[in-house]
C-alpha cells in the first residue's frame, strides 16, 4: 500500500465539506463535526455549491417532516448546476468513517426504546432507577438512545413481571437489590486471581485427593470460586504421638 493509499484509508473524508441534516442516531452534532475534522474533512452549517456531502440523520426531522430544506437545496444544485453532491444516510456515513451503524448497535445490544416497547409495565424512569442502584448497567449511550447488554434482561424481565402482577416499583427494587447483594457468582476462568487459599487440615483427610478451594471476593461483593484438585499427603504426626508409639512398642 502506497503512502497516498494509507493516508486515504486513515482519512476517508479528506477534501470533503460535509453538512448534516436531521437528528443523528449515533453521534451528537458536535461529536460528528469533530469526527469529520479528525478524518480529514470539514463541516458547514448551510448547503451551498462548495459542499461535497450531505448526511441525513437516522432519527428524522423535527415535527415528523419527511424531508428538509437542506435536502431540497442539494437536489436543486445537483439538477440545475450539474453538481455531484453526495447524499448519504447515517448508515452509509457510519460505514464510510468506520463507526458502528445504528442497525449494528440494535442487533448487538438492547435499546431502551425497544425494551419499553416490549415490557409495557416499565417506564423510562424505572430503568433510570435500576441503573442508579446498580441493578442494570448501560453498555453504550448514543445521541438517541441508551443500550443494555443481554445479562441485564433477566432483571428487566423480573421487574416487568412483578409490576404486571401488581407489585409497586419500590418493592420490586428492594427485591432486586436483595437478590443482587446475595448473589453467588462462580468464576471458572483460568486467569481468575485468587485472594485467599483455604486448605483443609491434613488429619481430617483420608482420601487420595483433596479439593483446595481458592476463593476470591470481587469488588462487587460477589464470591468467585475456582477449584483445583491436588494430591493429599498425610501430615506428620506431632512429636508427642511419636514418643507414645515408642513406649508402646517397648
Amino acid at each position: 500500500m502506497s503512502h497516498v493509499q494509507r493516508k486515504q484509508s486513515s482519512q476517508p473524508l479528506a477534501g470533503h465539506l460535509v453538512v448534516f441534516t436531521g437528528k443523528l442516531s449515533t453521534l451528537g452534532r458536535k461529536d460528528a463535526r469533530a469526527l469529520v475534522a479528525r478524518l480529514g474533512g470539514a463541516t458547514a452549517d448551510e448547503v451551498n455549491a462548495r459542499i461535497t456531502m450531505l448526511v441525513i440523520g437516522g432519527e428524522g426531522f423535527a415535527g415528523g417532516a419527511s424531508t428538509s430544506n437542506k435536502i431540497r437545496r442539494v437536489e436543486e444544485l445537483n439538477a440545475q448546476q450539474g453538481l455531484s453532491i453526495q447524499v448519504l444516510d447515517e448508515e452509509q456515513f457510519c460505514r464510510m468513517v468506520g463507526e458502528p451503524t445504528p442497525s449494528e448497535l440494535t442487533r448487538q445490544y438492547y435499546a431502551t426504546r425497544d425494551l419499553l416497547a416490549r415490557y409495557r409495565a416499565l417506564r423510562e424512569d424505572h430503568l433510570r432507577y435500576l441503573v442508579k442502584y446498580g441493578i442494570i448497567k448501560p453498555v453504550l449511550r448514543t445521541n438517541a438512545d441508551t443500550f443494555f447488554a443481554f445479562q441485564d434482561l433477566a432483571a428487566i424481565k423480573q421487574a416487568n413481571q412483578e409490576m404486571s402482577d401488581g407489585a409497586s416499583f419500590r418493592s420490586v427494587l428492594r427485591t432486586l437489590l436483595a437478590s443482587r447483594q446475595g448473589q453467588l457468582t462462580f468464576d471458572f476462568r483460568l486467569d481468575a486471581a485468587p485472594a485467599k487459599i483455604v486448605a483443609h487440615p491434613a488429619e481430617a483427610l483420608h482420601r487420595d485427593v483433596s479439593l483446595c478451594c481458592r476463593h476470591r471476593f470481587r469488588a462487587t461483593g460477589s464470591l468467585s470460586l475456582r477449584m483445583t484438585i491436588v494430591p493429599c499427603h498425610p501430615a506428620p504426626r506431632p512429636a508427642r504421638f511419636e514418643r507414645a508409639a515408642e513406649r508402646t512398642s517397648r
